[in-house]
């Protein structure tokens, strides 16, 4: 039985398998793999809780001893709000509408381009 030859993922050279389920030519190339596709995911995640937490953070200070606040959208662009990430959406109370939260802060744009910002 002849031992057929595979192509390492990670440098794509040619190797000769100890075991049928082997994909890397050695261990330096197996960690080589997982390193650069961690890599890749950890930036994207790292981005997306950066955005997260900027918003939170100005959530947080636009809502100081507050309950509730309607606040138009090109001042919260101004502070910094990216409005590209949230955490979920939910409907609140009886209304119709969905809000969207960024944690335990809710908010919906309004008709005349601000938004009803409140924290449950």
């Amino acid at each position: 039985m002849e031992i057929q030859k595979k192509i390492c993922l990670s440098c794509k050279n040619e190797f000769l398998p100890g075991k049928r389920d082997k994909k890397y030519c050695n261990n330096s190339c197996r960690s080589s793999y997982h390193n650069k596709k961690n890599n890749i995911d950890s930036a994207s995640y790292k981005f997306i809780t950066r955005l997260l937490k900027n918003d939170f953070l100005i959530l947080i200070k636009l809502l100081e001893g507050k309950n509730f606040l309607e606040i138009a959208a090109k001042k919260l662009i101004e502070l910094g709000f990216s409005f590209k990430v949230h955490t979920h959406f939910e409907q609140v109370g009886n209304e119709k509408k969905m809000y969207i939260a960024l944690s335990d802060f809710y908010y919906v744009k309004t008709e005349n381009k601000t938004y009803k910002i409140f924290r449950i």
